[in-house]
């Protein structure tokens, strides 16, 4: 309970500032794995939604535990998404990089591979003599 001084469900602005500095990093920290969950189950390029809508109302639930206050929990549920957005942001330039490099190395990777005799693709299953 911030400094005291209010109740959990009605905080001051000072008290309210506290607890937003307190628990900041924890709405952050959900926002991450949040994307990385989503990013890990849905191959998208898309930007992450805006703060509306559904996407607003998964981010309170995922702060729902950490505020009793309407304004405390606006906040976090803010900071939440916005650190989605950055993770999302993140892993899209991460997919992005490697398909690239991988793409570049891809005709330098079959001509070895066609000089050796064998098939470019490693995933394809080799039949047994």
């Amino acid at each position: 309970m911030g400094l005291g001084c209010c109740e959990r469900s009605k905080l001051c602005d000072r008290c309210l500032a506290d607890e937003l500095a307190h628990l900041r990093g924890v709405a952050a920290c959900r926002g991450e794995a949040w994307s990385t969950s989503v990013a890990a189950r849905i191959a998208s390029r898309d930007p992450w939604p805006d703060f509306i809508g559904k996407a607003r109302e998964l981010a309170f639930k995922k702060t729902a535990d950490l505020a009793r206050d309407d304004r405390l929990h606006e906040q976090l549920a803010i900071v939440c998404h916005n650190w989605a957005v950055t993770r999302w942001e993140q892993l899209r330039e991460l997919t992005q990089t490697v398909a690239s490099k991988y793409l570049a190395a891809e005709p330098r990777r079959r001509l070895r591979a066609a000089k050796r005799g064998r098939d470019a693709d490693p995933l394809r299953l080799r039949r047994s003599k």
